[in-house]
This record gives C-alpha cells, sequence and structure tokens, in this order.
C-alpha cells in the first residue's frame, strides 16, 4: 500500500519527530525540522535473504520533551550541556571531518 509517507520519502521530504504526549516537536541542534530518511535494512537469515525491515532515521538531538525518558546516557547528556548558545544539543561535526560542531548552514555529507 503506497501512502504520503512513502511519496515523501521519494522525495526526500525532511519530517519532525514527535516523542511525547503533547507531540511536541524534536528538532536539530538549531530547532530547525531535522534531516530525515528512511533506509532499508535485511537480517539475511532467511534463503529469500529476508525478514527485510525500514528503519526511519532523523538528525535530531536528544529529547527533552518526554518526561518519560528517565535514562540518558553519557553521551545524550554531554549533547545537551555542552549546547552553546541558541542551540539545543551540540551540532555533530560533518562526515569525515575532524573539525568542530557543524555550523547551521552546513549539511552532513551522510545524507547526500
Amino acid at each position: 500500500m503506497f501512502n504520503n509517507q512513502y511519496y515523501k520519502n521519494m522525495v526526500g521530504y525532511d519530517m519532525w519527530v514527535i516523542d511525547d504526549n503533547t507531540c511536541g516537536l524534536v528538532g536539530n541542534a538549531y530547532g530547525e525540522k531535522p534531516k530525515t530518511r528512511w533506509v532499508a535494512h535485511s537480517k539475511k537469515h532467511t534463503k529469500d535473504g529476508g525478514p527485510s525491515f525500514w528503519i526511519h532515521e532523523n538528525l535530531v538531538c536528544p529529547s527533552l520533551l518526554n518526561p518519560k525518558r528517565t535514562h540518558w546516557t553519557e553521551f545524550d547528556k554531554k549533547c545537551v550541556h555542552e549546547a552553546e548558545e541558541g542551540q539545543q544539543c551540540k551540532p555533530d561535526p560533518p562526515l569525515g571531518s575532524n573539525t568542530g560542531s557543524r555550523l547551521q548552514d552546513e549539511d552532513d555529507g551522510d545524507y547526500h
């Protein structure tokens, strides 16, 4: 069955992440709509190569909105607490870069 999500994926439409009961939007380090992609993955446990399924990936900050999230990894804590003024979390560096964090208008090569 084809639906709107299928076509949004086909054209590379970025989508917000919703991670709480109040439908709060979780974005990237700058509070913008995050980069989104769907990736097909196959376990190759059967003769036909299956089971296969889709993984939904979003380039987002750890969600501060979900009150049920009681366990934070050290990486998540560091990501949020080291954010500069005006950022929700510390941006990832560009793919393959040894420099600092990604700038607001700098794409991550991982999504091309």
